[in-house]
């Protein structure tokens, strides 16, 4: 068992014996050396403590001794801020009074001058070249001034006096006379008497305030129902739109009657340009049109078959020497031989127009006559085995009956430099003969690819003889095909200069066909070696040449695509489009456009042109 021993001792003390008499004498002096130098302490923070009191009495010696000098001065201070203050506003009302006396000279300077100017300006117009003119030859400016670029001659008769009166007195500046279903009367008398006798140009459009009468007894038409009356005058006639049945009938009830005096033998157009029902009043006026026996009506536009059935009531005379004839309807039940009366057209416009089905023995005098033919929606079998020699432009939207142009003989179109053809059917585009056309328009929507190719092969196919091939300047094909289809004839026609592709997405045409756009770096023509060399063999002289294999002649391309790429479809078809730019641009032929239409709704001004 072990035995633990505690020790205690004494750390105050030295544990190597008693104390001594010698260590209590050094603690005494410890002991009074620590008291001393406390004393001193406190005798030097009280010499402090004085030092401190005699230095703030001083201070506040100084501050007494100070303060009246500073007080004195603040005083004269504060006079000299007064008298600053005085000082400024005295001299700010100087400057502002100056500057008012300068604004009213320099006001009454400006007015002198403007005065003086005007003055300057009102004699050199007096000695304006204009001023030395004669009123007929004035009369002439103004008409073309308004006819043309459609001025008011209310504004010029307001220019000045001598103007005012070559305006009234010419007639035929107030011959446009427009009139609706509130049209104040008196604008129209006044009109009518300006006029004079000369001929008018009326245009008819109620339908834009028809409805500010509902309810209530009321007169409708006042300046129709004058202006009909001066309708053996009318040399110009633009219907928009025209009183209904129902109007008339109210219009009678009130003692009224809508009644036009005829014939119109000074009529020159007939204009219809929204569709009208046919009621006895227009009837009346289609009816005065038409029983002219020597007509001079050359233009004939309309938008109802009822209005073309009405014309064409028991004799076609009136058709005779029209120059234009436009319709547009929505639809036209019975047929209508109206072709071989058209003995001076010049320009057709038709839509939806039923026509019978014509032998080639038929005589047709518009073929010769034709220089615009525009039809959508119409039968072209009448156009088989016939010649235009002045047909220019040519478009043919959805035609009817097109298998009937197949044939040995087709449609011939010598003249023909623009043509365009939007059928879903292309072998009846193989049967005109275009030799000089410059322009091709080739549209169609409901392709896919397969039938693409095949439909392109019936134009530019292996089957057709050189002289039948389409040779244009200027090509916009909107349809799908594949590649290789399209490339095919793009090399039949290398003189392509312009060419426009419609396109229904990105991928409709891929990388096989943008990269034969590319220009490819070639080798140098060969030339012969100098003779001065003293060779007698001739040699190869050759350099780094750029060429485009396909559309070498190219110098405008466009892409219309319906839609561009979605937000998770990588865009590969860009690069492609600069790599196109930038190495044409080293060719003999760079791209002067290459544009690209990402939408269907883009404007030609919003596409995206890709040449600097």
């Amino acid at each position: 068992m072990c035995s633990i021993i505690i020790i205690f001792q004494d750390w105050t003390t030295p544990c190597d014996g008693p104390l001594t008499a010698s260590s209590t004498a050094k603690k005494g002096q410890i002991q009074e050396g620590v008291a001393q130098r406390k004393k001193e302490i406190f005798e030097l923070k009280a010499q402090i403590r004085d030092l401190e009191i005699r230095q703030r009495q001083k201070i506040l010696e100084e501050e007494e001794r100070i303060r009246p000098t500073l007080d004195q001065i603040h005083a004269q201070i504060v006079i000299l801020q007064q008298q600053m203050v005085l000082h400024w506003h005295e001299h700010e009302s100087q400057v502002e009074q100056s500057g008012r006396d300068t604004d009213i000279a320099v006001l009454e300077i400006t007015q002198k001058i403007s005065a003086l100017e005007q003055e300057n300006l009102h004699a050199l117009s007096l000695l304006a070249p204009i001023r030395c003119l004669p009123p007929e030859m004035l009369s002439e400016i103004f008409m073309v001034a308004i006819m043309e670029y459609g001025c008011s001659a209310l504004h010029l008769t307001h220019v000045c006096r001598s103007w005012r009166l070559v305006l009234l007195a010419t007639s035929r500046i107030w011959s446009k006379i427009k009139v609706g279903t509130s049209t104040i009367s008196e604008k129209v008398e006044c009109l009518l008497e300006r006029t004079g006798r000369s001929a008018l140009d009326v245009e008819i459009d109620t339908e834009p305030d028809e409805m500010v009468h509902t309810s209530g007894p009321c007169v409708y038409y006042p300046a129709l129902t004058i202006l009909a009356g001066t309708s053996g005058r009318w040399r110009n006639l633009t219907i928009c739109s025209f009183p209904t049945q129902e109007k008339l009938l109210e219009l009678e009830a009130l003692g009224t009657s809508l009644t036009f005096n005829g014939p119109l033998v000074s009529l020159e157009s007939f204009r219809m340009t929204r569709p009208c029902e046919m009621n006895t009043a227009l009837g009346n006026l289609i009816d005065h049109s038409r029983k002219v026996e020597k007509s001079k009506l050359t233009i004939l536009e309309l938008s109802s078959a009822s209005a073309l059935y009405r014309f064409a009531e028991a004799s076609f005379n009136v058709f005779h020497f029209l120059r234009i004839f436009k319709v547009d309807f929505a639809e036209m039940n019975d047929p209508l031989d109206l072709l071989p009366h058209f003995q001076c057209l010049e320009d057709m416009h038709i839509h939806r127009l039923h026509l019978p089905l014509y032998s080639h023995t038929v005589h047709l005098p518009l073929t010769r006559t034709l220089k615009r033919l525009y039809l959508k929606s119409t039968s072209v079998q009448w156009m088989y085995n016939r010649i235009f020699p002045n047909l220019v432009e040519c478009t043919i939207i959805w035609p009817h009956f097109p298998e009937t142009l197949l044939g040995q003989s087709g449609v011939d179109l010598p003249s023909c430099t623009s043509f365009t053809y939007d059928d879903h059917l292309l072998q009846p585009l193989g049967a005109f003969k275009l030799s000089l056309v410059d322009k091709l328009v080739i549209r169609n929507e409901a392709w896919n690819r397969p039938r693409g190719g095949q439909q392109l092969g019936y134009i530019w196919g292996p089957n057709i003889s050189m002289e039948n091939i389409l040779k244009p300047r200027i090509l916009h094909l909107d349809t799908q095909c594949y590649d290789q289809h399209l490339i095919t004839v793009l090399k039949i026609i290398p003189h392509v200069e312009e060419l426009i592709l419609g396109l229904v997405r990105p991928d409709a045409l891929g990388k096989k066909f943008l990269l034969a756009m590319v220009a490819k770096k070639g080798r140098g023509n060969v030339h012969p070696t100098s003779i001065e060399a003293g060779e007698g063999v001739s040699g190869v002289e050759s350099s780094p040449a750029w060429t485009a294999s396909l559309c070498p002649n190219l110098r405008v391309f466009g892409l219309k695509y319906r839609r561009w790429l979605r937000e998770y479809e990588n865009d590969e078809l860009t690069p492609l489009f600069r790599k196109i730019v930038e190495t044409r641009s080293k060719s003999d032929m760079p791209l002067q456009s290459f544009k690209v239409w990402q939408t269907k709704d883009t404007t030609e001004q919003e596409a995206q042109e890709l040449v600097d």
